[in-house]
């Protein structure tokens, strides 16, 4: 285990379901895909992430509580796409602080929140 930035522990293996993928620690491959993608209301995320979202949603609809989803995995394209739309509605500065961009290193890592999805 490391500790990073903000003294958050994180298990470094790209394949394990604790995998933190952000500005400060790239997707390897770029366009690495998890498995075990599942849908949850619109969205996809890792198969355990997914089914303790479904049983949360679930108790809270039964406490008439609402819950959806806003956020999830994004494909490299997607994130690509998403980061060029605010670099042309906000201009780079302020879409560098609100999105990330991806780009390949020369090790073929990319960054972005939403690559896994954890």
């Amino acid at each position: 285990m490391q500790w990073w930035p903000g003294r958050v522990a994180v298990v470094p293996a790209q394949a394990s379901i604790a995998v933190v993928v952000d500005k400060l620690r790239p997707n390897r491959p770029v366009n690495n895909v998890p498995p075990d993608l599942r849908q949850v209301g619109n969205q996809s995320m890792r198969l355990e992430a997914a089914n303790q979202l479904a049983a949360f949603i679930g108790a809270a609809s039964r406490s008439g509580v609402g819950v959806t989803t806003v956020s999830g995995y994004r494909s490299y394209a997607t994130q690509v796409n998403v980061y060029n739309s605010y670099v042309a509605a906000y201009g780079r500065a302020y879409a560098d602080t609100i999105s990330a961009r991806l780009q390949r290193a020369p090790d073929g890592a990319g960054h972005g929140h939403r690559q896994p999805e954890w």
